[in-house]
């Protein structure tokens, strides 16, 4: 039962992620520099290998069923709430691409008191769920390390963006805050 139930979490996840990026679409990607699609293909690719490497067996390692729906249910919850309440919190703010909209205000109030990119580091544990539901350490490797790298370049991109806004502001905000995990970066 546990079983079905991450399977159905990791699936939602997806379906979340692909309808985010259909509502939320920018009128100009001027400022992207290739971060969504270069995002977006290496999700596409890396999960992709992943799975496929998985039905090999190679790979795989002995972890209890229930403990591993279990983590990976409530990582996915975890990451989910983060993502989607820091939206939320951006409101009108937020689109995929990386665009400063006319009367943009630097957001420093909710999740991004503390985190200048919670909604990303809620897609990580996203991540993270779905790679541990896989059950196999080589599966979550390739899935991992290439979307997390691609995810720091968009983070390096859009903070330049900001940078270039808000100049001495965001610099500020930089200093007082962290990227992506608090304690770590």
């Amino acid at each position: 039962m546990l079983t079905e139930v991450a399977f159905w979490f990791a699936m939602a996840f997806l379906a979340s992620e692909v309808i985010l990026s259909r509502l939320r679409r920018s009128r100009t990607m001027a400022r992207d520099r290739g971060s969504l699609r270069g995002l977006h293909w290496t999700i596409g690719i890396s999960i992709t290998l992943g799975v496929s490497l998985m039905f090999t067996g190679i790979g795989w390692y002995p972890f209890d069923l229930f403990w591993r729906s279990a983590i990976s249910i409530g990582l996915l919850v975890v990451g989910a709430a983060m993502r989607w309440t820091a939206i939320r919190q951006l409101g009108k703010r937020f689109t995929v691409a990386v665009e400063i909209q006319h009367d943009h205000t630097l957001m420093r109030s909710g999740m991004y008191r503390f985190v200048r990119h919670p909604s990303y580091s809620g897609l990580m544990l996203e991540f993270l769920g779905l790679t541990v539901y896989f059950n196999n350490w080589i599966t979550q490797l390739l899935i991992l390390v290439p979307i997390t790298i691609s995810l720091f370049y968009r983070i390096r991109v859009e903070e330049q963006a900001l940078l270039e806004q808000f100049g001495a502001e965001y610099e500020d905000y930089m200093k007082q805050t962290v990227r992506l995990i608090p304690g770590l970066w």
